[in-house]
């Protein structure tokens, strides 16, 4: 806005967030104009429209945020997963990685079998903080990792950079023994594990669905193997998968 003031360039719709020294909400407001010169000297004036917008603004951050974030843990959903996947495979470097670690609880159906959906609910709320606790401590920088709940009891790490892999690697030998531990849910301790699949790229494949395809077939393996452990992709085990 200063900026178009300063150059006396017209403007339309800018949005300006606007606070108060007493603590109130803040408010935004669009601002529309175009400069009008009061004299033949340098004097200029603006004449526009200046509106409040707070509500349409507000329902367009719910909007936003029901479109991309899971409500019951407050992650990323599938959407916003598949979303950040793609830019991570445009816009890495020549040098970098990308890993997908695909996550899953073992045997969730007993516990909501045993404690019914809002102790189940709860156990996910507390599985989701405690990855995100886990990968925010590992030192993956913000912009390059991502986690996220693909739906029902499936979460998802997206990692980038020149060591993904080994990052990845790391992350799943963590979030096992994170899990380990039992989760509370109203006085009583839930004792479940989880199982890991991981796909790589450019390693495994630089398609974005065949990156989750993978990590979905090494999962798989992971639970058909023993559950409580993490599988990397290798080329053979979707062989079945191509014969079928």
């Amino acid at each position: 806005l200063t900026g178009a003031l300063a150059r006396r360039q017209p403007l339309r719709q800018s949005i300006l967030r606007l606070a108060d020294d007493a603590g109130a909400a803040p408010r935004w407001w669009s601002v529309s104009g175009r400069p009008t010169y009061v004299s033949a000297g340098d004097r200029v004036a603006y004449r526009g429209v200046i509106a409040d917008v707070t509500s349409r603004h507000m329902a367009e951050t719910r909007a936003r945020q029901m479109a991309h974030y899971d409500a019951l843990t407050g992650l990323p959903n599938r959407a916003l997963c598949d979303l950040t996947l793609a830019e991570m495979l445009d816009n890495r470097d020549p040098d970098d990685g990308v890993a997908l670690v695909h996550i899953d609880v073992d045997h969730f159906k007993a516990i909501n079998d045993e404690f019914g959906h809002p102790g189940g609910d709860a156990f996910l709320r507390q599985l989701a903080q405690r990855l995100t606790a886990v990968v925010e401590a590992s030192g993956l920088g913000g912009s390059h990792r991502l986690v996220g709940r693909l739906g029902g009891d499936e979460f998802a790490v997206l990692t980038c950079g020149a060591d993904a892999c080994d990052h990845a690697v790391r992350l799943a030998e963590q979030l096992l023994e994170a899990m380990a531990r039992p989760v509370v849910v109203d006085g009583h301790e839930l004792t479940s594990s989880i199982s890991i699949g991981i796909a790589l790229a450019p390693y495994h494949t630089e398609s974005k669905q065949q990156l989750f395809s993978y990590a979905d077939i090494a999962l798989t393996a992971a639970k058909r193997t023993e559950r409580g452990i993490w599988e990397m992709f290798e080329p053979g085990m979707d062989a079945a998968l191509h014969e079928r």
